[in-house]
């Protein structure tokens, strides 16, 4: 059993293995979390300006969904931020060479795949670039995985809902910019379903064409 829900990133992954411009204040943070601020930049760096792929993003709406690499890449920086709290208040946050041993366990785990090292990373950088991400965020994504797992092993943890209670006893606020949507503590994941003002529109992909944009008011 999946610890938890892949999102769209990791299922276009998975996938391929198998065969707003609104309110301006505080311009350019994404996110905050706690103290700790995510730029605009930070997120921008890993888009693709070709944007997402077509038949990616018609398979997700017959499904009743849409395609936001910018709502991926920001949920999964800010996931960093708040399993490193969290790491940090139980036994210190793991060297970069002790989350990169972990990454296969993680994936095995948190994806239950049986890809490993270069084949899992391929896998995702697959996944990631159709959905409109740069493969250079293979490695900030699998980071978060092993910071993830390492949180599940060293608390023993069983189920998603014990994990979600160790981010809050941390007591980072996290706020995300409307455009991206809004931040659900109990998943830990930006739900864009949240009520957006009609003047709003969700974070479109630079360079993107109209018809592989995300819907205005966009589904979950």
């Amino acid at each position: 059993m999946r610890f938890r829900k892949l999102g769209l990133v990791a299922l276009a992954a998975m996938l391929a293995v198998a065969g707003l411009a609104g309110c301006r204040t505080n311009v350019g943070t994404a996110a905050s979390v706690g103290k700790s601020r995510i730029s605009e930049s930070d997120v921008n760096r890993y888009i693709n300006r070709q944007g997402p792929n077509a038949s990616l993003v018609s398979q997700a709406r017959k499904q009743g969904q849409d395609v936001a690499p910018k709502s991926e890449v920001l949920q999964a920086l800010v996931q960093d931020k708040l399993f490193r709290r969290v790491l940090a208040k139980n036994g210190g946050v793991p060297s970069a060479g002790e989350l990169a041993a972990s990454r296969d366990a993680a994936a095995a785990l948190l994806f239950q795949t049986q890809l490993t090292g270069k084949a899992l990373t391929a896998a995702l950088v697959t996944g990631l670039v159709r959905t409109g991400i740069r493969a250079s965020f293979a490695q900030e994504y699998l980071t978060v995985q092993s910071l993830e797992y390492t949180i599940i092993k060293r608390e023993n943890l069983s189920q998603f809902s014990d994990l979600a209670k160790l981010v809050k006893q941390t007591g980072a606020r996290v706020s995300i910019s409307g455009r991206y949507g809004k931040w659900d503590a109990a998943t830990l994941q930006v739900n864009r379903a949240a009520a957006v003002p009609s003047y709003l529109k969700l974070q479109p992909t630079p360079g993107a064409s109209a018809s592989s944009q995300p819907s205005t008011g966009g589904g979950s």
